[in-house]
């Protein structure tokens, strides 16, 4: 085995894997993928040196050998096995090993108490559903940086979560989990917060004091509110709340957020936004589905960085005309708006404009005039948009357009002027069923 050769191949058929008489001594790397073995020899601790040893997809393997904690040079192991029911304890003598990841392991239901004595493990992920508690000597691995559990029956985590100093990204995914330690607080190098957790009832009061945290992304079902020190997180640059059902209004100070970029919110509770969001001067990137949802800001034009704004809500009737006043915006998608009529007269202002999606907008019948300025459009779309009859006459204008769907609308004529569009793609006809392509468009557009 090279040590410069990494690269996984599938065994399917290999049921045995055996050391050879060469020179192992030398050995760096071993990886085994796809494999039918169901245990490694013990010839395998004879690898004095191997530093990375990789067991993907082997989904017979039923044991790793019990003194594995022999391979002191050990630096990386990943295991995915169906079939694992433990790993033995001499694991926690890997005193090198900086990674350990464990996938699909789905009859492993506990790990070693002793796992805090990997004193170098910078990597810990487990994606084991059948896990319910972690030791809580893991609170003693001071060097580690990234700690993923994926673990669906997790009920708790550690209480002294707070002692790993070098964490930087921390993700949570549990079914089970109703609350989080206070002293995740203390996690003062913390960059990403991931928490996949339904029955989470809140986050704790000081998130704020994160300092350094610059992603946070939440899901939860039984959450109503979140705590206003998460105002405070200065560095932040994504928020995502998604599923968040319970939760009806959101901290007025979000606009203190001075770094975010990316912000997304998924709701079936939340009525109103601050108007504080509207001082998010960075802001990139701006997801709403809030079904309940009833106006967006009036001010929204100030967002001056934002570039994509998708927005999905029944109650919304009209959109802010400040919205014509996003200059870099270049992805506008709204859908099933249902109260919404009409679209500001301005929209053509949006000069950097590449997709316009407005689909399910049962209401909205008029398309301004004023779209046909622009000049960077490429995708127009108005699928289902079942009020709409007609396109303005200038729509030949959009140089750039490659695809109008007016599929689920009343559009029965387009206008004369797109017959000059070259390579323009049309979708047309009923919901989700073609029509032959027309003989009047002419050689310049394809209609499907």
């Amino acid at each position: 085995m090279c040590e410069r050769e990494r690269k996984p191949t599938r065994c399917d058929l290999l049921v045995s894997y055996n050391i050879g008489h060469g020179n192992p001594v030398t050995v760096s790397h071993t990886i085994l993928t796809s494999t039918s073995i169901k245990h490694l020899p013990n010839s395998i601790l004879l690898l004095k040196h191997l530093k990375y040893l990789t067991l993907m997809d082997c989904k017979l393997l039923e044991k790793l050998p019990d003194d594995l904690g022999r391979l002191e040079c050990l630096e990386e192991l990943i295991l995915q096995s169906k079939k694992i029911k433990h790993l033995p304890d001499s694991i926690c003598m890997l005193k090198h090993l900086k990674s350990l990841q464990l996938y699909g392991c789905e009859l492993l239901e506990k790990l070693p108490e002793d796992l805090g004595r990997l004193e170098c493990l910078e990597q810990l992920t487990f994606m084991c559903k059948n896990i319910k508690h972690l030791p809580d000597s893991i609170c003693m691995l001071k060097h580690l940086k990234f700690l993923i559990l994926n673990c669906e029956l997790l009920e708790k985590s550690p209480g002294d979560l707070g002692r790993l100093e070098c964490l930087k990204e921390l993700t949570f995914i549990s079914k089970k989990i109703k609350n989080l330690p206070e002293s995740i607080c203390m996690l003062k190098y913390l960059k990403v917060l991931i928490l996949y957790c339904e029955l989470l009832e809140k986050l704790p009061d000081d998130l704020g004091r994160l300092e350094c945290l610059e992603e946070l992304t939440f899901l939860s079902k039984k959450t109503k509110h979140l705590p206003d020190s998460i105002c405070m997180l200065k560095h932040l640059k994504s928020l995502k709340l998604s599923e968040c059902e319970l939760l009806e209004k959101l901290p007025e100070d979000l606009g203190r957020l001075e770094c975010l970029k990316e912000l997304t919110f998924i709701s079936k509770k939340i009525k109103n936004l601050p108007e504080s969001i509207c001082m998010l001067k960075y802001l990139k990137v701006l997801i709403l589905y809030c079904e309940l949802l009833e106006k967006l800001p009036d001010d929204l034009g100030r967002l001056e960085c934002l570039e994509e704004l998708t927005f999905l809500s029944k109650k919304t009737k009209h959109l802010p005309d400040s919205i014509c006043m996003l200059k870099h915006l270049k992805s506008l998608k709204l859908s099933e708006c249902e109260l919404l009529e009409k679209l500001p007269e301005d929209l053509g202002r949006l000069e950097c404009l590449e997709t316009i999606r407005l689909e399910r907008c049962i209401r909205l019948r008029d398309i301004p005039s004023s779209i046909c300025r622009l000049k960077s459009l490429k995708c127009f779309s108005l699928r289902s948009c079942n009020k709409v009859e007609e396109l303005p006459d200038q729509l030949g204008c959009l140089e750039c357009l490659k695809e109008l769907d007016i599929r689920g609308t009343c559009i029965n004529n387009l206008p004369q002027s797109i017959l000059m569009l070259e390579g323009l793609k049309i979708l047309q006809g009923e919901e989700e069923t073609p029509t032959p392509a027309s003989a009047s468009t002419g050689d310049c557009c394809t209609v499907l």
